[in-house]
């Protein structure tokens, strides 16, 4: 598979869904993508084709009780669930999945306890979770994950006190925390500072100015993007 998005088919029915079914059990197709109007009769079609390493559900129908279907894909590597109804039930199927890198639940009801499914998945390489009901509280269980090398994480249920654990994952490379409000006596104290652990960061997002201001940023020499904006983090002052 591609380091990037793979190219996919989108059918847009369970007939059109059958007629591809072959190429996918041999592997011709790589990724899967299915339409707003899909629910969970289609997403149940899945769970004969082992082979499905890409699927994407952005905008579906899908709910929890469909989610069950995919719990035996256990080659499954990248699963978008953005701006679904899938809730933390439903995250619950996905527990067994040892094979997935890559998981976005951006825009879906999940909370704490959907995060502590995932505790299994030691192997998640991103996870893309803004504009969830997560609290800060299950930070610490997110940064378990220590394979992390893209992080996005943000709710109304998360401050700034919460976010050291992240500190832990040292592989990370991007990391955004949006919309996190992180003050100027929080870059003072420096949590930020903990980033000295996290070598291969690149970016960090949801600085309410540019991350370079603080002495401490050039403690993290590779950290050379915030807002957007390239930032001369080893002249920080």
């Amino acid at each position: 598979m591609p380091t990037k998005d793979p190219w996919w088919v989108q059918p847009w029915d369970l007939k059109a869904m059958a007629a591809v079914r072959e190429d996918f059990l041999a592997q011709k197709i790589p990724a899967l993508k299915l339409p707003a109007e899909a629910g969970d009769d289609e997403v149940r079609f899945l769970a004969d084709i082992p082979t499905l390493k890409w699927l994407d559900l952005t905008s579906t129908q899908v709910t929890d009780e469909g989610l069950a279907a995919l719990a035996n894909l256990t080659g499954l590597e990248t699963l978008i669930l953005a701006n679904t109804q899938v809730g933390d039930e439903g995250v619950a199927h996905l527990a067994n999945l040892v094979g997935l890198k890559s998981l976005d639940i951006t825009g879906t009801p999940v909370g704490d306890a959907g995060i502590a499914h995932l505790g299994k998945l030691k192997q998640l390489e991103k996870l893309f979770a803004w504009g969830t009901s997560i609290t800060g509280k299950r930070l610490a269980l997110i940064a378990e994950h220590r394979e992390l090398v893209e992080l996005n994480i943000g709710s109304d249920y998360i401050n700034e006190e919460e976010v050291a654990p992240l500190a832990n994952l040292v592989r990370l490379e991007d990391l955004e925390l949006r919309p996190i409000p992180l003050t100027d006596a929080w870059h003072s104290r420096c949590p930020i500072g903990h980033l000295r652990c996290l070598p291969a960061a690149s970016g960090l997002f949801s600085c309410q100015s540019c991350f370079a201001r603080t002495r401490n940023a050039s403690r993290s020499p590779s950290m050379t993007d915030c807002l957007g904006m390239t930032c001369a983090i080893n002249d920080a002052t």
